[in-house]
């Protein structure tokens, strides 16, 4: 036999707050930057999907101190 145990409105609200403070931290905002023609055009040239490449290529930058020492 098959028992489920049924929450109580307290543990569903505080599994509700736990699931909205880690969908929070994902939540990704909206930014706008100004890139040369060059910049963008070689953006672009990465293909469909280029602003989440673009993303994941400031994160890898912004990570490593010597690559923002050299671009200061």
């Amino acid at each position: 036999m098959n028992r489920t145990a049924e929450l109580s409105k307290k543990e569903i609200e505080e599994f509700r707050q736990i699931a909205d403070a880690r969908s929070a931290e994902r939540r990704k905002q909206t930014v706008c930057i100004r890139l040369s023609p060059q910049a963008l055009q070689k953006a672009k040239s990465l293909g469909k999907g280029y602003t989440s490449i673009l993303a994941r290529i400031l994160e890898s930058a912004l990570e490593d101190n010597e690559m923002i020492r050299k671009n200061l």
